[in-house]
């Protein structure tokens, strides 16, 4: 910018320009010489028109810009924020073996929220085959480490999980007999029956037929009493014991789905089903209803009934 100094007209001494305006008896000069390398603009060569389309086109551009730089680090924020949910957070785990039928089906794919340590009665929940693991994954390692550390599938695997569901809450007592499940806690210390909606009439009946008992045992503070909904054909608390809380993995947040194990099914029949059967099309309709969320039982209790009996095993 030139600054600029004027001269009266009647003295030759160079003042400030106070008020050009006002006193129009001062006369315009420049104060710095002009540079032999200066670059001096023709104002007359550069039309309004031409500056304001400059203009323009120079917001335009950094509009866009400056919406493409929102959005890409929108997806990018966001690609980070899924791949740690994904790694830390919600992590996929396989159903292997029948002990959760009727629910859950061999191979079905669920997503097990592994940071969640709120437990409640009722919840599906991966517990680590190995406990030394378990242990160590949950005191001794940080989360990053624990996560590589199930890829070494030795013997034990560290990868491997048993699927099963709470019925058992710490410091509670619990006793089944006849397929019905009695819960003893310090509101009902005479016991109450668990009403369990999703266990097979089958599996009851075959309970039954059996006479079967497991003995009032109690849950210690800080674990589990675990069971699988094919209460026949389960390896649970009833043979290991209650769990410990370290050693509950994740619980089940969404099943997935069962698509693979179906698909499979159709394709490996020995003969080839009618496209055109009833039975085709029910299968086909399974093989797509791959997304469930998972909903806690509300439960409901009735009066022990096993109270004033004296029941005695085969």
């Amino acid at each position: 910018m030139t600054t600029l100094n004027f001269k009266k007209k009647d003295n030759l001494s160079t003042i400030p320009k106070i008020n050009p305006i006002l006193d129009d008896s001062y006369t315009e000069l420049e104060s710095f010489p002009k540079f032999k390398n200066s670059i001096e603009i023709d104002s007359k060569l550069i039309s309004k028109s031409s500056v304001s389309s400059k203009i323009k086109t120079i917001k335009k551009f950094s509009i866009w810009g400056y919406i493409l730089t929102i959005l890409g680090n929108g997806i990018l924020i966001l690609t980070l924020t899924l791949l740690i949910l994904k790694l830390f957070v919600f992590q996929q785990v396989e159903v292997d073996g029948s002990s959760m039928l009727p629910n859950f089906n061999d191979r079905d794919y669920l997503i097990m929220n592994s940071i969640d340590k709120n437990f409640e009665r009722g919840q599906v929940v991966a517990l680590y085959a190995n406990d030394k693991f378990a242990y160590k994954a949950t005191h001794e390692l940080n989360p990053f480490d624990s996560y590589m550390a199930r890829f070494d599938c030795g013997n034990p695997c560290n990868a491997k999980f048993y699927l099963k569901r709470i019925i058992g809450l710490p410091n509670e007592e619990i006793e089944v007999i006849n397929g019905d499940v009695i819960i003893y806690n310090k509101q009902n210390p005479k016991g109450l029956i668990l009403l369990e909606d999703y266990i097979s009439q089958d599996t009851r009946d075959l309970m039954k037929k059996m006479n079967y008992h497991f003995d009032k045992t109690p849950i210690p503070a800080g674990k589990f009493f675990v069971m699988g909904d094919n209460r026949t054909n389960s390896t649970d608390s009833r043979i290991i014991g209650s769990i410990s809380d370290y050693a509950i993995f994740g619980k089940q947040v969404l099943r997935v789905g069962n698509f693979i194990h179906n698909k499979g099914s159709l394709n490996n029949n020995s003969k080839q089903p009618d496209p055109s059967s009833q039975s085709f099309l029910n299968n086909l309709s399974d093989a797509f209803e791959t997304y469930k969320w998972f909903d806690l039982p509300k439960y409901t209790f009735s009066q022990n009934s096993y109270e004033d009996k004296n029941f005695v095993t085969k």
